[in-house]
């Protein structure tokens, strides 16, 4: 039994800071459902992405389950990430424990100080009591993947950060099993494979450059998907990226390009000339809607899938926590 995602709602704007979290989780929720032709009474599963440092509210699963129906439904809680509570939701389904799943994700950075925030990711008792925010912790990232890139590759593309500022915003994927998204005659789209890996604590230069737990995420997706060569398996990659740089090691750990050809493949993504087409939608850097970014990302990829790319197969990675130290991968194919 596979897992398929019938319907999808990016909530956020400018008029989305001016709601409460309950109230902005509520509207997306609603929306999607709306949306996709079904009501709360429908969905038997709910998985969220509540956590407390970054709601900043103790607890926050039981101030959050309510605005997304939780109430008298089993319910799973991953305060890591949205992808991770994706993936959790799509085991659900896999395992026949679930018909209809509703996954959410939100973030409100313009209630709280971000960087005080990102210091509860950090190894507790060396990392947490140094000066150091996303914003630190990316230059180190982007100075290791200079060096790892070579000086060629990397002026092909530049290293000049995403401008783009962090904005509220929640995310909401709806799903349920393909058996009973094909009896709705609705577009939807399934999930092929998946994979998520984390890199430790203690990431030295090479570490934070090639990111493994990205090359891991990938080659378990691959693997349940039966792809073995992603460069023809693949229509389109969303990524997660924070500079044109990062977009390159991304593509290198996903195993769209190697060592020996890394120049020449920066050179096609800086024209947009690369065999597979590189965040068609723009791009998503992990500020764009914080904690929300990665499950954005799988639904960037399912609209496009949904709204045109027919019998296409689209790859959806999602990074969290500081710098991308976790990674997943998901594999989305038009149904």
């Amino acid at each position: 039994m596979k897992a398929a995602i019938i319907g999808a709602k990016i909530l956020t704007g400018p008029e989305v800071s001016k709601l409460s979290l309950e109230e902005l989780i509520y509207r997306a929720a609603s929306a999607a459902l709306k949306e996709t032709g079904l009501a709360i009474g429908d969905v038997d599963q709910v998985a969220i992405a509540s956590s407390d440092g970054l709601d900043g509210r103790a607890i926050s699963s039981m101030v959050t389950a309510p605005s997304v129906g939780a109430y008298r439904k089993s319910i799973i809680n991953s305060s890591s990430s949205g992808e991770h509570a994706l993936a959790l939701a799509a085991l659900q389904i896999m395992a026949g424990r679930s018909r209809i799943c509703l996954v959410a994700n939100w973030a409100k950075p313009s209630e709280g100080p971000m960087r005080e925030v990102d210091r509860l990711n950090m190894d507790p008792f060396f990392y947490r009591p140094l000066p150091l925010s996303r914003t630190e912790l990316i230059g180190l990232q982007t100075e290791a993947m200079i060096a790892a890139a070579g000086a060629d590759s990397v002026a092909e593309l530049g290293t000049e950060p995403q401008t783009k500022g962090a904005t509220d915003a929640a995310v909401v994927l709806i799903l349920a099993s393909d058996a009973v998204a094909r009896r709705r005659k609705s577009p939807f789209t399934t999930i092929e494979g998946f994979g998520w890996a984390c890199d430790s604590y203690w990431r030295g230069g090479d570490e934070l450059a090639t990111m493994p737990s990205l090359a891991k995420a990938a080659s378990r997706a691959y693997r349940m998907a039966k792809i073995d060569d992603p460069a023809s398996a693949l229509d389109f990659v969303e990524a997660i990226d924070f500079t044109p740089l990062h977009l390159l090691m991304i593509c290198r750990a996903l195993g769209l390009c190697t060592d020996g050809n890394m120049k020449e493949f920066a050179g096609q993504l800086a024209d947009k000339k690369t065999k597979i087409r590189i965040n068609p939608s723009g791009g998503l850097a992990a500020r764009d809607y914080d904690f929300a970014s990665g499950l954005a990302a799988v639904a960037t990829s399912h609209y496009r899938l949904v709204e045109g790319e027919k019998k296409a197969r689209g790859l959806a990675h999602a990074a969290s926590a500081n710098a991308a130290q976790a990674n997943s991968v998901f594999i989305l194919e038009a149904a």
